[in-house]
Formats: structure tokens, C-alpha cells, sequence
């Protein structure tokens, strides 16, 4: 994966970067500054001011954190490459998916929804999602994909993105552009999510993809069909201890079978996806304060609250009152990396001592 680090003008002459409509001056630029020249006329922001009206407290204003604004904002290009072993993610931010390239696969919980160029997708924090192989006929084929992730603690003005991909529209386009900007530029943070909030709210009015593109097959239907039954099996038994045995004979197979095709089709551990899935699930309950850890602890069918937080700490790098407390406070960017949460500092100068 390239981090965003190339200059404006490498930036767009990356594939299908080139293809996004560029112009010295778009009409809806040279409408904003008419209008702009328009309002310099006294009376009518004196009239625009007197139609506000006074405040109920001159002490408290709008705040930002108060409403919606996107915030720890990250953004990357991503030449997707497809990965046999790509099980899919679940995470506690926002990932808004751009595809500028070649056309790909995006499987958001149990939908398939094939995405061209033009297309984005935005996916919600816990939602279950997973890219499977680009394309049968040409799987060396890449797709330049803009990746941009942030946090947010209010999200109901964009609720109508979830499962809905947008094709983007010139002014989206030029939105985009905006951001791209400010951010390479290194533009103060309200900026740039000032621009991003202006790309989002307006892709809640963008077209929906065709339907003819949602729910398609995969090109991997045997993993997407085991996925399933797995996925669809544990979210309704999430609230008890659950050996792989039961989840084997809950979905119709042996469990030494069920073991053999998870790890062949995923290269994953069925044991370790189950407690991955539970602890998700406790982040997002927690994410959404329901209930205190007791409650979360027990209602996910953990042994106590000391085996719950020892297992949570293992996979998140933190303890689960200290993880709570970041992400009620909104203060996402303080959490570790989950990928290197596996390992604590102790067993890594451990390893390291062994190894000299």
C-alpha cells in the first residue's frame, strides 16, 4: 500500500485519476463566486443577519463536536491487489471507499455489490466488509482505489450511505478535488473536514449504483457461502460461550471438516475468528454504550470480566475501560494499531532477548 505522498501533479497522473474531471474553473465554481459578489452588497447581509434573530444564550454557540464533523481524517491511494487470504475487517472508523480504476468487488456484511469507476462506498465502524479477487477473466489486473477513513460521533445525516454505493457526480468530483487539496497541502484539520463533510452530505444525494450491480455473485462463492452460515450462525449465539463443535454442527459439518475448509478458504484459525467476532462486537456494544463492561462481559457469554478483559486487551492492545473511555471521549486516534496489538512489549524484548 503508497501512502498519500505524491505531489499534486503525480497525484493525477495515477490510473484513472486522470479520468476524474479536472477544470480551471467548474460552473459551479464560477456560480459560488458570482454569488459571492452578489452578497458583498450591504443590505442584503444586514437582511441575511436580521433573519437569524438573537440567541437564547449568549454564552453557548454552535459547537462542532455538537454536530456532525468528521474528524482524525486519513487519506491514501490504495492499488487494490487481491489476497486469497483476505478475510475481512471489522474496525471502530469510517472508511469511505473511492474507486478510481478498475472495477472491483466490495462485500459489505452478507451483499455483494460490484463497483466500477466512478463508484464509492462508504462503510460504517463495525460493519463487516472484505474485498474478494478483482476480476476472474484478468486477476492481475489492479484497481486504484482513494481510501479515506475518519471518525465520527454523530453519523444520522449520512445514515442514508449505509449499504447504498453512489455513483459520484461532477460536483462530487470537484468536492473531492477540494479535499485532495487541503489535504496535501496540509491545511488545518477544520478544513479538511469542513471538505469532507461537503463530500459526504452530498453523495447522500448522489445516485445509488444500479441495482443490477448489487447482490451479485462472488467469484468466490464457496468462501462467501461458508462466511455466511458462519457469520449468520454467531450473530445470533454471540451472547453464550461457543466452541467450534457447536458452530460445526450448527452450520452442517464435522467440526474437523469445518476446521479444514476455514483454514483452507481463509488461511485463518475457526477458533480465533470465533473470539475475534465476540470481541468485535463487545467494541461496538461499547462504542455504543450499551451497557457497562459487567453487562457486555456476560451478555457476550464470557467467563468472567478479568477473562473478558484479558482477551480484549490481547486483541486491541488496551484494556476494554480504557478503550471505552477513548472512544466515548472521541479520542480514536489514541488507539493502538490493532496489527501490532498482538504482541505486548514485554514478549517482544522477550523474543528479541531469545534471539540474541
Amino acid at each position: 500500500m503508497n501512502f498519500f505522498h505524491a505531489s499534486k501533479e503525480d497525484w493525477y497522473q495515477r490510473p484513472g485519476i486522470s479520468n476524474m474531471p479536472m477544470m480551471a474553473k467548474r460552473p459551479l465554481e464560477v456560480n459560488q463566486e458570482k454569488a459571492s459578489a452578489q452578497r458583498r452588497d450591504g443590505t442584503d447581509l444586514w437582511s441575511e443577519a436580521m433573519r437569524i434573530g438573537l440567541p437564547a444564550n449568549y454564552w453557548h454557540g454552535r459547537t462542532i463536536q455538537e454536530g456532525f464533523a468528521p474528524d482524525n481524517i486519513l487519506i491514501f491511494p490504495y492499488d487494490r491487489k487481491p489476497l486469497a487470504s483476505n478475510l475481512g475487517s471489522s474496525h471502530p472508523r469510517f472508511v469511505l471507499d473511492i474507486i478510481m480504476g478498475s472495477p472491483g468487488l466490495l462485500r459489505l456484511d452478507d451483499v455483494n455489490y460490484q463497483l466500477a469507476s466512478g463508484d464509492c462506498a462508504l462503510i460504517f465502524p463495525h460493519q463487516f466488509n472484505y474485498a474478494p479477487n478483482l476480476t476472474e477473466s484478468d486477476p492481475k489486473e489492479t484497481a486504484g482505489w482513494i481510501v479515506v477513513t475518519f471518525d465520527l460521533r454523530e453519523a444520522a445525516e449520512i445514515e442514508s450511505l449505509r449499504h447504498a454505493p453512489r455513483r459520484m457526480q461532477e460536483q462530487d468530483y470537484f468536492r473531492l478535488e477540494k479535499l485532495l487539496q487541503a489535504y496535501h497541502q496540509g491545511e488545518p484539520p477544520v478544513v479538511i473536514s469542513y471538505h469532507l463533510t461537503r463530500l459526504l452530505l452530498g453523495l447522500c444525494e448522489a445516485p445509488k449504483i444500479p441495482a443490477g450491480r448489487c447482490n451479485v455473485n462472488s467469484p468466490l462463492p464457496e468462501r462467501d457461502e461458508l462466511l455466511e452460515k458462519i457469520n449468520t450462525f454467531l450473530s445470533k449465539n454471540l451472547n453464550r460461550p461457543l466452541k467450534a463443535a457447536e458452530l460445526a454442527k450448527g452450520i452442517g459439518y464435522g467440526e474437523a471438516e469445518l476446521k479444514r475448509r476455514f483454514r483452507a478458504i481463509t488461511g485463518k484459525n475457526i477458533v480465533q475468528y470465533i473470539r475475534q467476532q465476540r470481541l468485535s462486537e463487545a467494541a461496538r456494544r461499547m462504542q455504543r454504550s450499551e451497557g457497562n463492561l459487567t453487562d457486555i462481559a456476560h451478555g457476550l457469554g464470557f467467563s468472567s470480566v478479568y477473562a473478558f478483559s484479558r482477551m480484549f486487551k490481547m486483541a486491541y492492545g488496551l484494556p476494554p475501560k480504557q478503550y471505552e473511555k477513548i472512544i466515548l471521549e472521541n479520542r480514536l486516534e489514541e488507539l493502538p494499531d490493532v496489527g501490532s496489538a498482538k504482541k505486548s512489549p514485554a514478549r517482544a524484548q522477550k523474543k528479541q532477548a531469545e534471539g540474541k
